[in-house]
This record gives structure tokens, C-alpha cells and sequence, in this order.
């Protein structure tokens, strides 16, 4: 069975990058988001097991979509991407169970 992995990120662009290397590397059931309170939506009705998600985007930030995401699925693998990086940030993540 593919693995199924949400992408969340506002951009159109970014997203399709994403699926296309995700697919070259391994076929995979994908879904999108573009923005934290539809990540979270789909991730509580796809259930994937890993989730990218932007930091910066419009109506819930990444990190708010992540703290939502684990608290009704802990064992989800959350990943940040961002251009944005701090080591707030980093730490923010953390705290959060993002890796």
C-alpha cells in the first residue's frame, strides 16, 4: 500500500514540485491543502501518515495546523518547510512534536 502524505502550502507551485518528487522517489496517495485549517480538515479525514506543511500561510499558520493535527493524530509524522526558518521557530516546532 503507498504511503499517504498530506502536502499544505499556499502555493500552487510548491505543491506541484512537491508531488512530482515525492512521485519520482516513491508512488504515493498525495492530497493538498492550501492553508492550515483545510490541512487539518483533510489530514482528520485522510489520515495520512506524514504531512508537509508550509509555516506561512493564510487563515492558520503551519504550526497551529500541526498542534491540531497531532493532538487528534499523535502518530503522525509533521514536517515544516518554510523559507521562513528561525530558531525560534525550530524550537517552536519541536515543543510541538514537528520534525
Amino acid at each position: 500500500m503507498p504511503p499517504r502524505i498530506l502536502i499544505a502550502d499556499d502555493s500552487l507551485n510548491v505543491r506541484t514540485a512537491l508531488h512530482q518528487l515525492l512521485n519520482h522517489i516513491q508512488p504515493a496517495e498525495l492530497v493538498d491543502a492550501g492553508n492550515g485549517h483545510e490541512a487539518v480538515s483533510k489530514a482528520l479525514e485522510f489520515r495520512p501518515g506524514v504531512v508537509i506543511l508550509d509555516f506561512v500561510m493564510p487563515v492558520m499558520d503551519g504550526l497551529t495546523a500541526a498542534r491540531k493535527i497531532l493532538q487528534q493524530l499523535p502518530q503522525t509524522v509533521i514536517f515544516i518547510c518554510t523559507m521562513h526558518w528561525s530558531r525560534y521557530l525550530e524550537e517552536q516546532a519541536a515543543v510541538a512534536g514537528v520534525r
